[in-house]
């Protein structure tokens, strides 16, 4: 049975069984496989069964797909392939799954967070800069007021 394996940084997160069914792979919740990471479009690519096997197809892609590292927007896959979706490697394998690898059941969402994406910045929480800005801005209003108010009276 074919098998998708979502790896991360060289270690196994997840693993999927085609089962015979087709198979999107994307960041939207009504993917098979849900990648939440913003370098994954929507629905980025499928894996679905052909007479020859599996194919992958891009589903035209933000980023574009990639098999061994080449570019493509459509490819019979062989066991072995590794599948760049964004951050994501996904390995195909034509066989059953180990006992201890976990599946990933319709739906699941993989959170691929504290990974950089070449080409994207990391997105930072910068509101305690506008907090800063603004207490700064504060104080130096009411001290501008102070020196106001007791320079009024001389």
């Amino acid at each position: 049975m074919a098998t998708l394996r979502l790896m991360l940084e060289g270690v196994e997160v997840k693993a999927a069984i085609l089962k015979d069914a087709s198979v999107t792979i994307g960041r939207a919740s009504d993917n098979g496989m849900v990648i939440a990471d913003p370098s994954v479009s929507g629905r980025h690519c499928v894996v679905e069964p052909t007479d020859a096997g599996y194919k992958l197809r891009d589903l035209g892609s933000t980023n574009g797909t990639q098999v061994n590292g080449a570019t493509l927007t459509e490819q019979v896959l062989q066991p072995g392939d590794t599948i760049s979706v964004g951050v994501a490697r996904i390995v195909f394998e034509d066989k059953n799954p180990s006992s201890d690898a976990s599946s990933l059941t319709l739906g699941d969402t993989v959170r691929l967070s504290g990974v950089g994406v070449p080409g994207f910045a990391q997105k930072h929480d910068s509101r305690w800069l506008w907090w800063t800005i603004l207490g700064v801005v504060a104080f130096v209003v009411l001290g501008a007021t102070v020196w106001f108010l007791r320079n009024l009276k001389s």
